[in-house]
């Protein structure tokens, strides 16, 4: 979805308040690798290729974020999830240019996709702008010892407006809320392209799963939310029409750890 034309789907006020928000958004890619638990240990032997092959390549082309996340609890395993961040649509165009004529990449995948064992895989890719109030991909601090739990959420909406009427809510008080809890936000965006459009997603990061139980309780309880969530302008029932949700950790050789 063009920005201009996201705007333009907005209220007067509600548009004016994006556009005056400061930041410039980067777009996220998201992609899903989809495989097949199998006697060639193709799951490890996929995150092997990931971290060592395709992260640095897609850093050598110009993204910069580049996570790598394994599911605890998602709808598809074995699979891996990949974050990537770059400045514009632009520079994604121009990364994926310079994947391709990567020589270094072809060699690493001429062997990895004529190995035992991997002649199936499927992939899912998302493109996301940023919110701007929340421009950039933030990663946490690296743990002293093993991996933060993430949770990718998914909140779809009935049309463009919702949607738009659902940014605004995060935007104007629930990331805050989110912070004061406890519920620690790495990314937020909304998508460009993918599937169930419109929708918006969301990565955020939590010391355990205790304790992310225990965030989530504090933000249904907090006072603050049961005012925002009651805001006429957000008790539309179709801003948020269907959630989903994952629980990953991160794979050795990922920058969001």
């Amino acid at each position: 979805m063009d920005r201009r034309r996201f705007l333009t789907t907005l209220p007067a006020p509600l548009a004016a308040s994006q556009a005056s928000s400061t930041g410039s958004p980067e777009v996220i890619e998201l992609t899903w690798v989809y495989l097949r638990n199998s006697a060639e240990q193709q799951a490890n032997r996929a995150r092997k290729f990931w971290a060592e092959a395709m992260a640095p390549a897609m850093r050598r082309a110009g993204a910069g974020v580049v996570g790598l996340l394994s599911p605890v609890i998602a709808p598809a395993t074995p699979s891996i999830l990949v974050v990537a961040s770059y400045p514009s649509l632009a520079r994604w165009e121009e990364a994926c240019t310079k994947l391709e004529e990567d020589k270094d990449l072809l060699k690493a995948l001429e062997a990895y996709h004529t190995g035992t064992g991997f002649e199936y895989q499927r992939m899912e890719r998302w493109l996301l702008r940023a919110f701007k109030s929340f421009p950039k991909i933030m990663p946490p601090e690296r743990p002293q010892s093993g991996s933060h739990v993430f949770e990718l959420r998914t909140y779809e909406s009935e049309n463009t407006l919702t949607l738009a009427r659902k940014v605004h809510q995060f935007d104007h008080g629930e990331i805050e809320i989110f912070r004061k809890v406890g519920i620690r936000p790495v990314f937020f965006g909304y998508a460009l392209a993918g599937p169930h459009i419109p929708h918006l997603t969301y990565l955020v990061v939590f010391d355990s799963l205790a304790q992310r139980d225990e965030a989530w309780t504090r933000f249904r309880q907090d006072p603050d939310w049961e005012k925002l969530r009651t805001n006429p302008a957000y008790t539309d029932p179709g801003l948020v029409t269907n959630i989903t949700n994952a629980i990953f950790n991160s794979i050795p050789g990922s920058d969001i750890v």
